[in-house]
């Protein structure tokens, strides 16, 4: 890469996650979701977390992100435990592009509501300095100033993802956490999504953290691949290690049959 890294930017060292369902306590049950994962990234790098539905992708996104269930283990920012740090400079560090903008967004506000709360909440900037902040941001994900007063319902699918995206850019945090919805666009939207990915990386040194099963997509966007079969890493290291390992689940990837999410060609 062209650009220079901060090493030890990101720290995961033997996190583990269970959850538990069943109201009653007789009738409860724990479900392990994550079992000892551990990896650290630099400031600028891309880690693709690879993995069949159900292997904890999404849980280990949401502790990072600070919305996921207790855990064991430790999360280092810069070599200060994550738990130290104060929630209004932790959001402003690791923001998520959340997969479901319907379940994630507040409906019966107005997109500029949406993207103005985590300023006024974290940050200090003047109002006219807010609006120039959502201006940028807006049209660097493709929303129009026009979206700004509409409603989550008044939005395309596509749109509402670009507005998830929109909220996690607009503090301008150091790393993007990406669930799984964007590898399921059709091949040209998705392309649009990475290379906005790349520019967010190369442009402002941003770590990206993006969950993805399609080999191609893995090699266009990551320095770092993550491998977790039901709960615990299988695989860990440089994207060229993947053609090298002899784990099964990695081979199925590699050779791009049978695994969650297939790559649209046209």
């Amino acid at each position: 890469m062209a650009y220079s890294i901060t090493p030890k930017f990101l720290q995961v060292k033997k996190l583990s996650a269970s959850f538990t369902t069943g109201k009653y306590f007789f009738l409860q049950k724990t479900t392990r979701a994550l079992t000892n994962v551990s990896f650290s990234l630099a400031q600028g790098e891309t880690l693709a977390i690879c993995g069949d539905a159900g292997s904890g992708k999404s849980t280990l996104l949401q502790i990072l992100n600070g919305s996921g269930p207790d855990y064991e283990g430790d999360i280092l920012l810069y070599e200060k435990n994550i738990r130290d740090y104060e929630r209004r400079d932790r959001v402003s560090i690791i923001r998520m592009m959340y997969p479901n903008p319907d379940t994630a967004l507040n409906p019966h506000i107005r997109v500029k509501k949406i993207l103005e709360t985590p300023l006024v909440m974290n940050t200090d900037l003047s109002p006219k300095d807010i609006a120039k902040r959502i201006s940028y941001t807006t049209e660097y994900v493709g929303l129009r100033d026009e979206h700004l007063e509409y409603y989550l319902n008044m939005l395309t699918d596509i749109q509402k993802l670009r507005l998830s995206l929109a909220r996690a850019l607009v503090l301008r945090p150091q790393a993007l956490l990406v669930d799984s919805s964007v590898e399921k666009l059709d091949a040209i939207l998705r392309m649009d999504f990475f290379n906005k990915f790349l520019d967010l990386q190369k442009r402002f040194r941003m770590s990206l953290i993006i969950c993805l099963n399609d080999l191609d997509a893995i090699k266009h966007l990551a320095d770092k691949v993550l491998i977790l079969d039901q709960g615990k890493p299988v695989d860990i290291g440089r994207v060229s290690m993947l053609a090298l390992s002899t784990n099964e689940l990695t081979q199925r990837i590699v050779k791009s049959f049978n695994h969650e999410y297939r790559s649209v060609r046209r």
